[in-house]
């Protein structure tokens, strides 16, 4: 039994993207490797509102403050370029709370 746990941690240590027959760098970069994410390798497989959408999701679903503002800040700099300022306005605030519960925390301790 030890052998199937060892081989089952080896899959779990790295979960690489499906970068289909494509051959560069990008799709072979390890999105995760024990239990940290790496939003930016994990976004770039997504483009426009679909990479919005999972980013959000992450700044919501997510209990690690670096990794929630993280997620803001990528998906600010994605919603910039496109023409939905209801979403642009929604993250903005989003991060604005978040500076000031950040700001309230630091005063208080």
């Amino acid at each position: 039994m030890d052998g199937d746990d060892e081989i089952s941690g080896q899959m779990i240590d790295e979960i690489y993207a499906n970068g289909g027959e494509e051959t560069d760098q990008r799709s072979r970069r390890a999105i995760m490797s024990g239990d940290q994410l790496d939003i930016e390798a994990y976004a770039a497989l997504y483009s426009g509102r679909t990479k919005i959408m999972r980013l959000l999701f992450i700044a919501n679903s997510s209990k690690n403050p670096t990794v929630q503002l993280d997620a803001l800040r990528m998906a600010y700099d994605e919603i910039k370029k496109g023409e939905n300022t209801q979403l642009f306005r929604e993250v903005v605030q989003k991060i604005d709370a978040f500076k000031q519960e950040w700001c309230t925390l630091q005063t208080v301790g």
